[in-house]
């Protein structure tokens, strides 16, 4: 029995003692890789304080200010996925907090077009809704499809923005994923990250939620 809690007590300083991005990897293996079925573990790996998931195809990624090139991964029938979680010090430079990007595309012939992307950011500033999801298909589209449709005239709510010729940028947007809106507080948009094995849980329930939603609307 003392050999038990020896052995215990040591295996949990050693956990103390690694850095957050240790921690989340290990939980991220251990814990989405059960969604991850078709590719062979570890799932997940660490180039210092990123963790970025496997990668066989290059895919478009518009996160940020400039689109970049990733390496997406397989997941199941035409739809692949990207995770990218990058380690960071928090505003006391001493704690270290995640900033995650998960990005989803579906197979189209030779190319693979991002379909959404969920984020979970931990910016000290909380001006957009944490996490959320940010729709990243376009079309390119204009105002043709409305006069096919109907008649636009002056009275029409898409006159001033033919003339104009504005759009709304929809990538652009934050769309709250946990805000406590049922609750009555409409400003209550913003989960804290709390510890790397609920960004894992997390993580994992996001990828078996989009899966359902996947094959339900596919």
């Amino acid at each position: 029995m003392v050999i038990w809690w020896t052995a215990s007590i040591r295996d949990m300083a050693k956990k103390n003692k690694m850095r957050l991005s240790e921690r989340l990897l290990v939980a991220l293996n251990d814990i989405v890789g059960r969604q991850l079925v078709t590719i062979d573990p570890p799932y997940f790996y660490r180039n210092g304080d990123v963790i970025i998931s496997q990668g066989t195809r290059d895919a478009l990624n518009r996160s940020g200010a400039m689109p970049n090139y990733v390496k997406a991964t397989h997941w199941f029938d035409v739809f692949w996925y990207y995770v990218n979680v990058q380690v960071r010090k928090d505003t006391d430079k001493t704690s270290e907090v995640p900033f995650v990007s998960v990005s989803f595309f579906q197979e189209e012939g030779e190319i693979l077009n991002q379909l959404f992307r969920a984020e979970w950011d931990n910016y000290p500033q909380k001006s957009h809704p944490q996490p959320h999801w940010h729709i990243t298909t376009i079309r390119e589209e204009g105002f043709d499809v409305f006069k096919d449709s109907t008649a636009v005239d002056e009275d029409s709510p898409f006159a001033e923005l033919e003339k104009e010729e504005r759009k709304v940028n929809l990538p652009k947007m934050h769309f709250a994923m946990a805000g406590d809106w049922h609750g009555g507080e409409k400003e209550n948009m913003v989960s804290d990250y709390m510890d790397e094995r609920q960004l894992a849980n997390w993580l994992n329930n996001l990828f078996d939620h989009v899966r359902e939603e996947l094959l339900y609307a596919y």
